[in-house]
């Protein structure tokens, strides 16, 4: 077993920490229209602060029936974060990896692995696509970022294993253009830019954003990664360091508005970004570009005091092309994945009485055109030209929740979501090199059934400073990926979770205490075995089960209007009950903390993340002795310290900031992975530096 090796200043790191508080803490104390927005919610405003991603209406945090954090516009702007991985992996729970392809986030203790683990949503509405490297909103669009733990299928349907994350946009209209450019160096240079502007009439608003990203991606030594018995099988010719095969471009524009009774937003966003895939690239690294577009319009409307409804309807279009460059320089390959996403909703809201609410609603889902082909014509160490092609499929729903308030202090909930899905063909064609599948029509779900999501919860409130929740859901979603196709087997993964939330909240102070217990079982999983009889087999497997219970603790405090400390502890034990080994990309202490300090022109933040050691995933199991082969070593536990400084004279005319992410240069070191088996593990990106420009247009 790995042991946890706690971080240890030098009197540098330390004296560069007291620096950065000294700048603050010496500035002009002026008072400023955006310092007063920064602190424009106490705590317990925050702690009946509504919101709407957990239920179809909005709710106070105190009586919804989840585990709730929210990251609100000014904490994003005072931290300085640049990306939406930068403010997510800010939250308590979650944590952060990089495959060199992907950004993964794990839940207490709990890798997703991109394909519905977490449900991602703008503005309520769900996208195109559950993965993260698909999701490049800037974060000067973001007013508010919700982040619901644990499954919400009962809202998002299938998928939500881990929680949601809901990225608000509408909220705030900007009164003035507010053009923003940031130059990035250090070990990951680049830059960003983008423009934000929007006007509100007295019945409707629009917000409009454009924006551009461009970076280099880190350069890391393979012999720093590799062990040597991997350095002396990279092929001759290939690139000796991950220099410009990791490099990250996109841009997209986002609309949002409202008029009267309608709401509507429209998301395109094209990316190219490169990544690691077996062996060191030669030309231009393995290079993916992808297109996605979300729209969404909606109607709201109150039949009377007590009803009103609201109807729906989405459309998402996604196409990702992989032009690969591994293994020799003359292969020449690609993987392409396209599909349509269309939904319908209407729900149906109760609210006639203090003691009861309810809402009821019905939906619609249509993917169509989902297809998946590959083709690298590199004989005779690769021959792939495989095609795989879904027949519409279709998931009629309906979902309920209701309240019932028993006293002034009791509130009882309980909602459930039925899903009917219809079967559906895929057809497979070509040299087919899957465990899973192979060539012909198969009828996916050959009898139409239906997957019944509960979700109960009872709150109490003591007083108006104590709440207490007990909670629990249930969640499932299509095994894998198109390519794997566990539906095509008719098991759907499945897990539910059992938690008790204790909250407390005063002016200056709220504290939140949970213990979680989780279970999901039918998960895919493919492997090897090996047997002296037999010698190395592949298995493909539909009953993994993984069992994590843990506890969390977050607080947040103000001791002083101009200083606010944010801690959060996070232990989480996960199992895998199918075998002895202990679950990779599973760390079991999270800690986080930040202070943050405002006084007149300058906005000061320092966080720290600390991420327990954790091993790296098994693909090899010994059916003789039960034990595993894992792609790489364990990795080491890590510390990064960041630092942000913001100025921003009263006129409000322009910002600048500077931040420095891991200041002590302390550089992570990521599990490895399939794709990405390096011996020691992937490296993280040592220090960098940020300096943002943000100008508002009269």
């Amino acid at each position: 077993m790995v042991r946890s090796s706690w971080y240890e200043c030098s009197r540098a790191e330390v004296l560069l920490f007291l620096f950065m508080l000294v700048i603050s803490a010496n500035s002009n104390a002026s008072n400023s229209d955006v310092r007063s927005y920064l602190r424009n919610l106490s705590l317990v405003d925050l702690f009946q602060l509504e919101i709407s991603s957990v239920s179809k209406y909005s709710e106070k945090i105190s009586d919804i029936p989840a585990s709730v954090y929210i990251i609100s516009r000014a904490e994003i702007e005072q931290s300085g974060y640049h990306n939406l991985v930068e403010v997510l992996r800010s939250i308590p729970g979650i944590y952060h990896t990089d495959n060199y392809d992907s950004d993964l986030l794990g839940v207490r203790g709990v890798l997703g692995t991109g394909d519905g683990d977490i449900a991602l949503l703008v503005n309520g509405a769900l996208q195109v696509s559950n993965n993260l490297k698909y999701l490049t909103v800037p974060v000067e669009s973001i007013d508010r970022i919700e982040f619901i733990r644990g499954p919400v299928s009962i809202i998002c349907g299938s998928g939500a294993f881990l929680g949601a994350i809901n990225v608000i946009t509408n909220m705030q209209v900007p009164h003035r253009a507010n053009l923003v450019v940031e130059q990035l160096s250090g070990d990951s240079p680049g830059y960003r830019s983008g423009v934000r502007w929007g006007e509100r009439t007295d019945d409707s608003f629009y917000i409009a954003n454009i924006y551009n990203e461009s970076l280099g991606g880190i350069d890391v030594e393979y012999r720093e990664m590799m062990s040597s018995d991997q350095l002396a099988t990279i092929p001759m010719g290939a690139h000796q360091s991950t220099k410009n095969d990791l490099e990250r471009n996109n841009w997209g524009m986002l609309l949002v508005g409202e008029w009267k009774g309608f709401s509507g937003q429209f998301h395109y966003q094209h990316a190219e970004r490169e990544g690691w895939i077996l062996t060191p690239s030669f030309h231009d690294g393995n290079r993916e570009l992808s297109n996605l577009t979300n729209m969404d319009v909606s109607y709201q409307y109150s039949l009377s005091n007590a009803f009103r409804f609201n109807t729906s309807f989405r459309y998402g279009d996604f196409s990702t092309e992989r032009r690969y460059d591994f293994i020799s320089p003359d292969l020449k390959g690609n993987r392409m994945l396209k599909g349509q996403r269309i939904e319908s909703e209407f729900t149906l809201l109760y609210q006639s009485t203090d003691w009861a609410e309810a809402f009821f609603g019905l939906n619609y889902l249509l993917l169509r055109n989902y297809s998946y082909s590959i083709m690298i014509p590199f004989q005779p160490l690769l021959d792939l030209d495989t095609q795989i092609n879904d027949a519409d499929r279709k998931t009629y729903s309906a979902f309920f929740q209701a309240k019932f308030r028993v006293s002034e202090d009791i509130e009882f909930v309980a909602g459930a979501r039925i899903n009917k899905d219809k079967n559906y063909t895929k057809t497979v064609s070509g040299n087919v090199d899957f465990p899973t599948l192979s060539n012909g029509a198969h009828n996916v779900l050959p009898d139409e059934h239906s997957i019944i999501y509960p979700r109960e919860a009872m709150i109490f409130h003591y007083d108006t400073a104590h709440n207490l929740k007990f909670i629990y859901g249930e969640a499932t979603k299509s095994g894998a990926d198109i390519a794997s196709s566990l539906e095509a087997f008719g098991i759907p993964e499945h897990t539910n979770t059992s938690e008790f939330n204790y909250l407390f909240s005063r002016k200056d102070i709220m504290v939140s205490f949970s213990l979680f217990r989780n279970e999901s079982k039918n998960l895919g999983r493919f492997f090897q075995t090996y047997s002296e009889e037999n010698g190395f087999e592949t298995v493909a497997i539909y009953s993994g089960q993984l069992e994590a219970q843990g506890s969390e603790f977050w607080i947040e405090y103000k001791p002083l209007q101009t200083i606010k400390v944010n801690v959060s502890v996070t232990y989480a034990e996960v199992e895998d009950k199918n075998t002895d080994a202990a679950v990779g990309n599973s760390p079991r202490f999270l800690y986080k903390m930040k202070i943050s300090h405002s006084t007149g022109k300058f906005l000061t933040t320092l966080s720290t993340r600390y991420k327990d050691s954790m091993f790296a995933e098994w693909n090899i199991l010994n059916s003789d002795d039960g034990s595993v082969n894992r792609v790489g070593n364990s990795i080491r536990s890590s510390l990064v310290i960041d630092g942000n400084l913001r100025y921003s004279p009263p006129s409000q005319k322009y910002g600048i900031s500077f931040k420095i992410n891991n200041i002590t240069n302390n550089r992570v070191r990521y599990p490895a992975s399939e794709n990405a088996p390096f011996a020691y593990g992937l490296l993280g990106p040592k220090r960098s530096y940020y300096l943002t420009f943000n100008y508002n247009l009269d």
